[in-house]
């Protein structure tokens, strides 16, 4: 199978950070937990609505970033197995810093690391058999299988049969092996 892979949400933790400095600059105390749909600029003061994804530009943000809790072992197994293709949509300069960060935690080999990295915002151009992804519209829009991950963002969105919710990365390999056994 071909694995379909998003980055930010799913294997890394961008939100920690990006509010963490945001909150310091603003003297908020927005949380991971209240964002409740897509759209970060609703959640945050009126003044920053504007401002709030200049920090995604700042070349030092990655470094503060952490892996999701259980991805690399999860992603790690599925390479065994399958070819897994990270993807991210980025603001510009962004896009060294996720393949930095992507080698540096082992996600990527960092010989040949440009194979398995695809930098886009419509994820519906993609091919593979199974997407992960922390954005509805994304599943939605991808031609094959989608397991949409769990995440504060996301848990109004109405999953179909197609599009499971998935709680972590356990239930992302549990979900990848029924697959691989409906296969078989």
């Amino acid at each position: 199978m071909i694995i379909i892979c998003d980055v930010d949400g799913v294997i890394a933790d961008i939100h920690t950070p990006w509010l963490r400095r945001y909150n310091e600059r603003s003297e908020d105390k927005l949380t991971k937990e209240g964002i409740t749909s897509w759209s970060v600029s609703d959640f945050v003061l009126p003044a920053w609505r504007d401002r709030i994804f200049e920090i995604l530009h700042e070349p030092d943000l990655y470094n503060d970033v952490f892996p999701i809790n259980g991805a690399l072992p999860a992603i790690q197994e599925l390479q065994r197995k399958h070819r897994v293709v990270f993807t991210t949509s980025c603001v510009k300069g962004m896009a060294d810093q996720k393949w930095e960060w992507l080698e540096k935690h082992g996600f990527l080999p960092k010989r040949y690391s440009h194979k398995d990295l695809v930098i886009t915002a419509d994820k519906s151009l993609l091919l593979g058999d199974l997407i992960i992804d922390d954005n509805f519209g994304h599943c939605k829009d991808f031609r094959g299988d989608a397991l949409l991950f769990d995440q504060p963002w996301n848990r109004k969105a109405f999953t179909d049969p197609w599009c499971r919710r998935v709680g972590g990365w356990v239930d992302v390999l549990v979900n990848v092996e029924n697959k691989e056994a409906i296969r078989a």
